[in-house]
């Protein structure tokens, strides 16, 4: 039992206190805020994307609808 206790003696003796430098920067991304020119982009790109989304539900629609007519008349 005394050399078990011995041994983690050892093991331990080599640890010390983590550097404060490594304590702010594993803290880092707890404190990180948005940048600001991100936010106006997202605002940007969802401005632009908007318009299409409804063109593309257009399209998908037509597209739809196209298939149904080119079946129909098919079938004669």
């Amino acid at each position: 039992m005394e050399e078990k206790i011995a041994g983690a003696e050892q093991s331990f003796a080599g640890i010390r206190q983590v550097p404060e430098i490594v304590q702010n920067i594993s803290s880092a991304p707890n404190n990180l805020q948005p940048a600001p020119d991100a936010i106006n982009a997202i605002d940007t790109f969802s401005a632009i994307l908007k318009p299409l989304k409804v063109f593309n539900s257009i399209a998908d629609t037509v597209a739809d609808v196209l298939v149904f007519i080119s079946l129909y008349l098919r079938r004669d």
